[in-house]
């Protein structure tokens, strides 16, 4: 009988498989894009879907990561969230809902009416996010 090593791996085995910082923080900004990008592709607008895929990359940031690197993705999740927003208020202004807000309105206030429209998801994503890396500092290993 052949017995499975995949289910024998120790924890320190898979802590060898961590990622670092900076490969986590480049995942994250390149699945951020690319479903910010998808939501204005299939409903014009930063909406449900952003807000959802931003929640998801806050939270699995930090559990992708070694637990000695567990800064970056505890700032990650805001500057994540000015970086696209900003990027869509200078590229695609109109993918910013914002009611109320004149056409001719600048990029600062389509940044600002961006992160003001996206607040619950910053709010949720980010305590999420540093709930896992609370939980991470108590369950890790000596």
């Amino acid at each position: 009988m052949i017995m499975s090593t995949a289910a024998t791996h120790s924890p320190a085995a898979l802590a060898r498989r961590d990622l670092g910082a900076r490969q986590a923080i480049v995942i994250a900004c390149a699945a951020m894009t690319a479903i910010a990008i998808f939501d204005v592709v299939v409903d014009g607008k930063l909406g449900t879907l952003y807000s959802v895929g931003f929640i998801l990359i806050a939270v699995t940031t930090p559990l992708s990561v070694d637990v000695r690197s567990l800064f970056a993705p505890g700032i990650l999740p805001p500057l994540l969230m000015i970086g696209v927003i900003l990027i869509f208020a200078i590229v695609a202004p109109s993918a910013i809902p914002a009611d109320g807000l004149v056409s001719s309105a600048g990029t600062l206030q389509r940044l600002i009416a961006g992160i003001i429209d996206q607040a619950t998801a910053l709010v949720v994503g980010h305590l999420l996010a540093l709930g896992v890396i609370a939980l991470r500092i108590v369950t890790a290993p000596d």
